[in-house]
C-alpha cells in the first residue's frame, strides 16, 4: 500500500526534516554508532492479529536515552497489539529484559524501556541530527538482527517525499548498494547522527521515517506523558500535479512555481486517496482533493508538517484549502483522537481472539466503531472452522465480523462476554458472521461481498479458559481476567 503565517514559534514548530549531503561516512562514526545498536527478540505470547504465536521475531533497535533506558524500534517489532516477552542484546553480547512503552497509532515506530542499570557502561546513546535532510545525501544503515554480526549498508537518499506505509507518513527513500535493511535500524548521516528510522525495504531500496516524528513523541514520553495524536481521517498519497492537470483540471500555471518552491518533490503534492468512514473528514473531503494549505500555511509535499499542524492545533478543527476539480476551496474539518480506536481490551475464547474495531480494522474493513471481529484463530481450536486468507509475510488473516451467536446479537465485546459462560456449558452453538476478506467460491472465483453466513461451533474443553484482556495504561501491560470469575463478580 500502500506548510504561511510566519512567526518565530511556527519556524520552530515546523523545523525541517533533517543532514548534509557532502562527505562520505567515516568508519569511526560507524564504529561508535554500533555501540548504541541493539538486537531485539520478541517472543509472542498472545496477539490480536498474528496467526503463529509460537515464533520469535527479531529486529534492530537503538538506544536514545541511557538515563531512562529508552530504545527506538519499529511498531511491527514492538506493539501494544501483542503480548510479548522482549529481550535486547547490546553490542558486547550483554542482554537485558525490555518492556513495551509506546507505539504510534499510525506510524511504524515504537519505544521499549529497559532498566537503566542493565545498560552496559560503554553503550552509547545515539544522537539525532539537527540539520535538514538533503536529497542525494550519503547515509549508512546499521543493523544487528538476531545478535549476529553487525550489518552495515551504505546508500544515497533518492527521495525526500514518499509514503509507503498503510497509513500516511512522510518517508525518505534510500537507494542501497545491497538488498534489504534490518527493520528498526537507524539511518545515519555522514556525521554519525540519526536522521531516520528504517522500517521497510524493497530490493535495493529502503523506506525510513524521518526522526522528526520520533523527536516529537520523545518530548512527551521523556516526561511520562502520552504524545497527542490527532488527525482528520484522510488517507493521503503523493500525486503528480501534471496528472492532476490532465485529469482533474488542476491549474497548470501554478505548477512551475510549485516546482521552484519544492524542487525535490518531483512535481508531486498530497492527494486524498480515500477517507475513513466515521472519521471527521468523511463527507467533507473527497478522493482526489489536493491538500494545499492548513490553517493558512502552505503544505506542498511536506506530509510531516501537515500532520504536525493537525496534531498540535489549538482548536478542535483545522481550516483546509484544497484543490477540487481545478478550483481552490476552503473547508473546516474537525479533528479526532487516534487513540480512541486503539485496542484497550480483547477476548480469547475457544482458541479465537475477539476485538472491537480499531485503527487497523477501520482501515482494512471500514466497519463501524464497536463492531466485534475475530482476528486470530489457533489451529485445531473450536473456531478453526472460520474462513481465512493467506497473505505473504502475514500468514493466516482473519477478518470475521461476528453478527450473532445462538441468535444473540453481538454489537460489542460486552455482549460476547455476557453469553460466554452459557456457551461453554452448551458446547454446541451457531455463529453468524460476515467475512470482510475475499474468499473463494465455485471454481476458485473470488468473492468480496458482505453476505451473512452461519457455521456450527463445537466448543472443545481443551481450549484455554475464556479470558478478558484489558490494557493497564499505568502498568503498561495487559491484565488477564477469567471471564467466569468476572461474571460471578457481576452477578
Amino acid at each position: 500500500m500502500i506548510t504561511r503565517i510566519i512567526t518565530v514559534s511556527l519556524l520552530i514548530l515546523l523545523s525541517p526534516l533533517i543532514s548534509h549531503a557532502d562527505k562520505p561516512l567515516l568508519n569511526s562514526n560507524i564504529q561508535n554508532a554500533k555501540r548504541g545498536i541493539v538486537s531485539i527478540s520478541n517472543k509472542l505470547v498472545a496477539s490480536l492479529y498474528a496467526s503463529d504465536t509460537s515464533k520469535e521475531i527479531f529486529g534492530t533497535g537503538f538506544v536514545v536515552d541511557k538515563k531512562q533506558g529508552l530504545i527506538i524500534t519499529n511498531e511491527h517489532l514492538a506493539s501494544k497489539k501483542r503480548i510479548s516477552d522482549y529481550k535486547v542484546s547490546f553490542f558486547n553480547g550483554r542482554e537485558a529484559e525490555a518492556k513495551f512503552l509506546y507505539s504510534d497509532p499510525w506510524i511504524d515506530f515504537a519505544l521499549l524501556k529497559v532498566n537503566p542499570k542493565d545498560i552496559p557502561q560503554n553503550v552509547v546513546q545515539l544522537e539525532f541530527s539537527n540539520t535538514p535532510i538533503e536529497n542525494e545525501g550519503s547515509v549508512a544503515i546499521i543493523g544487528n538482527n538476531q545478535g549476529n554480526n553487525f550489518s552495515v549498508q551504505t546508500g544515497v537518499i533518492s527521495n525526500l517525499y514518499e509514503s509507503w506505509g498503510a497509513f500516511p507518513s512522510q518517508n525518505i527513500i534510500i537507494s542501497l548498494n545491497t538488498k534489504g535493511g534490518s527493520s528498526g535500524s537507524p539511518i545515519l548521516n555522514n556525521r554519525g547522527k540519526v536522521i531516520a528510522l528504517n522500517y521497510a525495504a524493497d530490493q535495493t531500496y529502503a523506506a525510513a521515517i524521518p526522526i522528526a516524528y520520533i523527536r516529537d513523541a520523545l518530548q512527551y514520553l521523556s516526561k511520562n506523558k502520552i504524545p497527542p495524536r490527532r488527525d482528520i481521517g484522510a488517507m493521503l498519497e503523493y500525486y503528480s500535479l501534471d496528472k492532476a492537470a490532465t485529469f482533474s483540471n488542476f491549474p497548470k500555471d501554478i505548477i512551475d512555481d510549485y516546482i521552484n518552491k519544492y524542487p525535490d518533490s518531483f512535481s508531486k503534492a498530497l492527494k486524498v486517496s480515500t477517507v475513513l468512514e466515521e472519521s471527521p473528514a468523511h463527507g467533507i473531503l473527497q478522493p482526489g482533493d489536493i491538500i494545499w494549505k492548513v490553517n493558512n500555511i502552505e503544505i506542498g509535499a511536506k506530509l510531516y508538517e501537515y500532520q504536525k499542524l493537525l496534531n498540535t492545533s489549538s482548536n478542535d478543527s483545522v481550516n483546509l484549502e484544497v484543490y477540487r476539480n481545478g478550483k481552490l476551496i476552503s473547508l473546516k474539518v474537525p479533528l479526532y483522537n487516534l487513540y480512541d480506536l486503539e485496542p484497550s481490551k480483547f477476548v480469547m475464547f475457544g482458541g479465537a481472539t475477539f476485538v472491537e474495531v480499531d485503527n487497523f480494522l477501520k482501515l482494512t474493513t471500514g466497519a463501524p466503531k464497536g463492531k466485534v471481529f475475530v482476528t486470530n484463530v489457533n489451529i485445531g481450536s473450536s473456531f478453526d472452522v472460520l474462513p481465512w486468507i493467506k497473505i505473504n509475510n502475514y500468514g493466516l488473516v482473519y477478518l470475521i465480523n461476528v453478527v450473532s451467536i445462538n441468535n444473540t446479537p453481538i454489537n460489542s465485546l460486552d455482549d460476547l462476554i455476557k453469553i460466554i459462560p452459557g456457551l461453554t456449558e452448551t458446547k454446541n452453538f451457531k455463529i453468524n458472521f460476515k467475512n470482510y476478506a475475499y474468499y473463494q467460491g465455485f471454481d476458485s472465483v473470488p468473492y468480496t461481498n458482505r453476505n451473512e453466513f452461519e457455521l456450527e461451533i463445537k466448543y472443545n474443553s481443551p481450549d484455554s479458559e475464556p479470558t478478558l484482556m484489558k490494557y493497564d495504561n499505568k502498568k503498561l501491560e495487559w491484565i488477564c481476567q477469567k471471564i467466569k470469575g468476572l461474571q460471578n463478580k457481576r452477578s
